[in-house]
């Protein structure tokens, strides 16, 4: 007898994770005491007459994986786009929501610790509305260096749609996609960058600081200026679901009547 095998004899049935009362007294009906009894039962039978759970069980049980650990993939991109809430024509409220989608992407590329070579902007005009000028373009840039840097981020978005838009066009969606992503700890050095050591510490430290005032106190607690006061573009939220768990002015009121 093996090892494995003593252990599984002295798990009583009804212990296996699982296996409830009512499946533990059928299984005793049919003979089946242990795990390990479990574990030699034919696995299609088990299907049949119980679920493909209890097959799962009975097979990691005799040694058989069923469960394999799921590999992450690293991204291959970040994208933050959405609809207006209403077709928006003037530049600076749609450079505002580029700068908004930014830092939206910018969020997923620090918690991934991932730096993008590449900020491609797309703009594009309301498909169904036929009786409307039709517009959609995209531009891409390519970073000389790898960046998790905010503001570069926003500043070459916000430059890609300078190029981009044309007067004459009610526009319903603009996007911002990071591409090119690799570990933020694998940077090619450049012969031409003029930050030095302190200054890169020093920005470093910054969005750190950022991210954790965004994080204890709640998303665009601190923003940047280019994002705008408000957001008029923004898509209508009048019947959005509070957010109890995280956001503290969703939570309701409780008052004392006594």
């Amino acid at each position: 007898m093996t090892f494995e095998r003593q252990w599984l004899e002295k798990i009583d049935i009804g212990d296996v994770w699982g296996i409830g009362r009512q499946w533990s007294r059928k299984l005793q009906r049919q003979g089946v005491a242990t795990a390990a009894d479990l574990a030699h039962l034919n696995p299609h039978h088990l299907k049949q007459q119980f679920n493909v759970v209890l097959m799962r069980t009975a097979m990691e049980l005799a040694g058989i994986p069923c469960n394999e650990l799921e590999v992450r993939e690293p991204k291959k991109s970040i994208m933050s786009s959405k609809s207006f809430g209403e077709m928006q024509t003037d530049f600076a409220l749609i450079a505002n929501a580029v700068s908004s989608h930014c830092a939206r992407a910018y969020e997923k590329l620090r918690r991934e610790g991932l730096s993008a070579q590449y900020v491609t902007v797309f703009v594009q005009t309301n498909r169904f509305r036929a009786d409307l000028p039709q517009y959609c373009k995209g531009m891409q840039f390519k970073l000389i260096n790898a960046s998790d840097d905010l503001m570069v981020i926003t500043k070459i978005a916000k430059r890609c749609l300078k190029q981009l838009f044309k007067p004459g066009y009610s526009y319903k969606k603009v996007g911002v996609c990071l591409e090119g992503l690799i570990p933020k700890t694998f940077k090619q050095s450049d012969l031409f960058n003029q930050l030095s050591d302190e200054v890169v510490q020093k920005k470093d430290k910054l969005f750190k600081a950022f991210d954790s005032i965004n994080t204890r106190f709640g998303r665009e607690t601190i923003r940047l200026a280019s994002e705008g006061a408000s957001k008029p573009w923004a898509m209508r939220a009048e019947l959005k679901s509070p957010a109890y768990t995280t956001r503290w002015t969703d939570l309701p009121f409780v008052r004392n009547l006594t």
